[in-house]
């Protein structure tokens, strides 16, 4: 064996040793865009689920306020109404602040429409939620002259909102499952 077989045995081992490790590189580098898509779409899930809670919170807040001029109206009925308007002018106008509420439905609507972009499950499933929302607020401000009526918007609308995150997190864990299986893929 001579020094020339020798270099050529090493330049050999060199190009399987270059060829393996640029393998390996590839292989980690799909794992990487695969685990970038994961983040992004794990994000969106997250930035959904907090728009949708403060949507929901900002919805209560308004029905609330609604609920309580409208009760003022019905206990003082018998006493002069310009005292009562000027009450529910000067209390309640300073509470219910419309547009906090339109710009939180319109985060709302933009965080889903981006989830679903990127998630098409959000696309077929949940876009119907944020109208379930405006049908029960229709449904309750016709019905604010009832005592509890309060009480069962706030139910309703509680259950509307933990269905929605219950499914985010079905989505969440779908993409936990997903993300493992592809990175597990190559390695198995």
């Amino acid at each position: 064996m001579s020094i020339t077989d020798l270099v050529n045995y090493f330049t050999i081992a060199g190009a399987l040793a270059t060829i393996v490790a640029t393998m390996i590189a590839f292989i980690a580098f799909i794992n990487w865009r695969k685990q970038q898509e994961y983040s992004l779409q794990l994000s969106l899930l997250f930035d959904l689920e907090d728009k949708f809670t403060i949507y929901i919170a900002q919805c209560m807040e308004d029905f609330n306020t609604f609920w309580q001029a409208n009760k003022c109206i019905r206990d003082n009925k018998d006493q002069d109404e310009r005292v009562v308007d000027d009450t529910i002018k000067k209390y309640f106008r300073e509470r219910l602040d419309k547009e906090k509420t339109a710009k939180a439905h319109f985060e709302v609507v933009v965080a889903l429409l981006r989830a679903a972009r990127m998630i098409e499950e959000i696309k077929c499933n949940h876009s119907s939620v944020i109208n379930n929302v405006d049908i029960l607020q229709k449904k309750y401000l016709n019905q604010s002259d009832i005592d509890d009526s309060l009480e069962q918007y706030v139910k309703e609308m509680l259950e509307v909102k933990e269905a929605f995150i219950d499914m985010l997190t079905g989505e969440r864990n779908k993409l936990g499952e997903i993300s493992l299986k592809r990175a597990l893929c190559f390695w198995v």
